[in-house]
């Protein structure tokens, strides 16, 4: 079986699981989901900028063999409900 990704886009499966992700973390207590993601991406950027996330810092990191990630930190800041 070969995995396509192209074939599950617009399907909504990543929000279904930002939203459980989200919900988790209030669950939790967790005020805050970082995530990492690649500089020129801007496809997800603005997908994670929609969902509430924006972009707090740049990280470059020399992960061997002449590889460089060159990303964005992201954050969204969750609030409890009736608070904004």
């Amino acid at each position: 079986m070969v995995f396509h990704p192209v074939e599950y886009r617009g399907k909504g499966y990543a929000s279904q699981a930002m939203k459980f992700l989200v919900q988790l973390c209030k669950d939790k207590g967790i005020g805050t989901i970082w995530l990492m993601v690649k500089k020129y991406n801007t496809d997800a950027i603005a997908i994670y900028e929609k969902k509430g996330f924006r972009t707090v810092r740049t990280q470059v990191a020399d992960i061997g063999n002449g590889f460089v990630m060159d990303n964005f930190i992201m954050e969204n800041k969750l609030h409890a409900p009736g608070e904004e």
